[in-house]
């Protein structure tokens, strides 16, 4: 791959690069209220048609209430840090987290079509892996994301092909049904390790920034933490409260 120009926009700082003055300036209290405000008032406005569903009991849709704060933080500390960086022109100081925390504001076009953040989410990590001057360890935090989506995405069609062929009354002991179903399970295993393998790189990531004293701030470890904290959030609250 040829070298990228030293303006590249979307270049990333190595070790030898960062500046601890230039990634001291945060976005300043008022980006960050209004960032807030916009990103939950999005967040609810998309939540709301759960929140008025009659066919959900009062204690599961107040249960979701907590999570949903979490999306919308998500959402918020994503605009921010956007925001923040393109007004800055500062692009190439973004971090790990950063990204991570820019690329899932795409969750927000689920309205539009369910699988659109699956596409947009991976091809956003895949530009900031891809031009990005950050240490080798996450670049390889990033790619591993990015193969989670086409997988995941894979596994809920799947889902929805089995759903559609048992719903329509269909032999479940034809190959029709097996093979998708333990191509399921296959799909579902591999999505496993790749989240446990996304985890053991972070630690392996925060443990190198550690070690070469690489300046870091808190959107940084917020978009880290609060993106593989929600989805287990969101399986415990499907399992035990959805349908309370």
């Amino acid at each position: 791959m040829p070298d990228l120009p030293e303006n590249n926009p979307f270049q990333s700082p190595g070790p030898e690069d960062i500046n601890v003055a230039t990634n001291s300036q945060l976005p300043s209290f008022g980006l960050l209220v209004a960032g807030l405000i916009a990103g939950n008032t999005v967040n609810f406005i998309s939540s709301i048609s759960f929140y008025t569903d009659a066919n959900y009991s009062v204690l599961a849709r107040l249960f979701w209430v907590p999570i949903d704060l979490c999306y919308g933080l998500i959402y918020s500390l994503g605009l921010v840090v956007l925001i923040h960086s393109i007004y800055e022109q500062n692009l190439s100081k973004l971090m790990p987290g950063h990204w991570r925390l820019i690329a899932y504001l795409a969750l927000i076009t689920e309205s539009v079509a369910w699988f659109v953040p699956w596409i947009l989410i991976p091809l956003i990590l895949g530009v900031f892996a891809t031009t990005s001057k950050e240490a080798k360890i996450w670049k390889v935090h990033a790619w591993t994301v990015v193969v989670i989506f086409p997988v995941d995405l894979a596994a809920k069609l799947l889902s929805l092909y089995l759903q559609n062929y048992y719903s329509s009354m269909g032999d479940i002991g034809t190959v029709n049904y097996y093979v998708p179903w333990y191509s399921l399970d296959v799909l579902n295993t591999i999505i496993f390790l790749l989240n446990a393998a996304v985890l053991f790189i972070t630690v392996l990531g925060i443990q190198q920034d550690i070690r070469q004293q690489t300046t870091r701030d808190n959107y940084h470890y917020l978009g880290l933490v609060l993106i593989m904290v929600l989805p287990l959030l969101d399986i415990v609250y499907r399992t035990y409260f959805l349908q309370m």
